[in-house]
């Protein structure tokens, strides 16, 4: 089967003065919330996020400019949708005045990118110790944050939990 060319710019003028999804009903707060937070991609995750929210762009005609398949895009955008709609990573930008730049990188890899441990010790070269001790010091601010309520935490609380 033949591929066609189709490029991003075709949809842009497609939906002229506004969004492709309405947002009005009943999931009108995720979808703007969806597109607030999708400044936290980077690339085609992003881009892809950005064609199917505001310029109304179907997953069959998005599969047909990557040449891929309707479902891998799917799960994809899924995915994306799901990783926008957790707290946890916005928890850790809300708080980036608390982590150190390593402990920023690793919660990127962890809850964006979706990498395990032994993934991002690859990908930043750090050791197996600092990426857990990185990634514990990472949950413990969520989970205080979770449970408190609150993500203005003083510095000093932060020195406990064994990390």
């Amino acid at each position: 089967m033949a591929k066609i060319p189709i490029y991003f710019s075709d949809f842009t003028d497609r939906v002229a003065g506004g969004s492709a999804l309405s947002s009005t009903g009943v999931f009108a707060d995720r979808i703007d919330m969806l597109r607030s937070r999708a400044d936290i991609l980077s690339g085609k995750d992003k881009e892809l996020v950005l064609m199917y929210l505001d310029r109304g762009v179907t997953f069959q005609q998005i599969a047909t400019i990557m040449g891929v398949h309707r479902s891998k895009i799917a799960r994809r955008i899924n995915k994306l949708f799901k990783i926008l709609l957790d707290d946890e990573y916005v928890i850790c930008v809300r708080n980036r005045h608390l982590l150190s730049r390593d402990e920023q990188k690793v919660a990127r890899d962890h809850f964006i990118e979706g990498l395990s441990r032994p993934k991002i010790v690859k990908k930043r070269d750090f050791t197996r110790y600092h990426v857990k001790k990185c990634l514990r010091r990472i949950h413990w601010i969520i989970h205080r944050e979770q449970k408190n309520g609150e993500s203005s935490a003083s510095k000093g609380d932060l020195n406990y939990a064994g990390v």
